[in-house]
Order: C-alpha cells, then structure tokens, then sequence
C-alpha cells in the first residue's frame, strides 16, 4: 500500500477514525487463487507457493512502511489498524532499511518502529519472528494471529506459546492487548 494508494481510502480511513472502528489490513491473493508473481518453467509448484508467500510478505511490508514512515495514521487518531503477519518482513529488514536510508540521506530521521493505534498480529508461524516483532513494535502491539483456515489455529498458537517471552507477555498477546484493542 503506497502512500497515493492510502491517500485513495482517505475517506474510509476518515470515517472509521469518526466512528472509532478498527481495519484489518491483509494484504495478499486468497487462499483459491494461485501465485503467479514468479513463474519459471519447469518449477515444481512447491517453489511457486514459496515464491508467491513471499510477495505477499513484500506487500505487508510496504504497506508497514507506508503507515509507520508517513504521517498517514496520525491523521486518524481515533480508530485502530491491526495489519496481519506481523507486519510481513518489516522486523527481519528495518535495521538495514535505516542504514540504507542514512548512507544516502545522512541527515534523515525514520521514525520508530511504532504508532498508538497500529497493531500486528502473530500470523507469521514463527516463534523468533514473533520475539522480534515484540522487540521491534513492543509487546503491546502484538495481538493473537493463526490465518485460519489456511494454516491452523493450533499451529498459531504454538508458535507464541514457543517463544521465550515470559508468561506475562504471552498473556498480553494471546488475550490482554486485543482485549484492550477490542474496548476501545
């Protein structure tokens, strides 16, 4: 999501900051249509799948960007985005995304890695990407995540119940932070 695109949805970002909604933020193709963004002859469709839920990390990604980088979200104080996959690759790419911007332009400042009213969810399947995702966004920002039905609510699970946070942090991302997102 660009910041022209995200500028087209001005309107519905505005009203759901009027009417204190919350948006869910997938971006990506649905689990019936097939991955065509990299197809080489004679692949085996195992490495198509691959390929395609890569691109699909690409576009949460930049859409991570567009909302953490621009001041597009501080115009709708009032309603909350939840973005899936914890922000696709955004975690594992933000430090060399920073030295890369200040090797150019030394005198830029991205800004952190963090708005009020953004949160990730945990659908990444990983135990360590979801310790980085807390280290980068803060535990706070993390809510529950399985993307069901393509993959399992069990598996989700797992992957936060095998992390080493503590206790009291995987409370707050299992239960706590969308209890608090929710009653808002």
């Amino acid at each position: 999501m660009s910041l022209d695109y995200a500028n087209q949805l001005k309107p519905l970002f505005a009203y759901a900051n009027e009417h204190k909604l919350h948006f869910f933020i997938h971006p990506g193709w649905r689990h019936d249509e097939y991955p065509v963004l990299d197809k080489r002859p004679n692949d085996p469709d195992e490495l198509l799948i691959a390929r395609g839920a890569l691109g699909v990390q690409h576009d949460v990604s930049l859409a991570m960007i567009t909302l953490l980088y621009t001041d597009f979200l501080d115009q709708f104080p009032d309603m909350t985005v939840h973005m899936a996959n914890l922000g696709g690759t955004f975690p594992m790419v933000v430090e060399r995304m920073h030295h890369t911007v200040e090797a150019r332009f030394p005198d830029a400042k991205l800004p952190p890695a963090r708005k009020d009213n953004l949160y990730v969810d945990t659908s990444s399947l990983g135990p360590r990407a979801i310790e980085l995702a807390a280290e980068i966004y803060g535990v706070d920002r993390l809510v529950v995540g399985t993307d069901t039905p393509i993959f399992s609510a069990e598996t989700g699970l797992k992957a936060i119940n095998s992390t080493r946070l503590n206790e009291d942090e995987k409370e707050q991302i299992l239960r706590l932070n969308a209890l608090k997102l929710l009653s808002q």
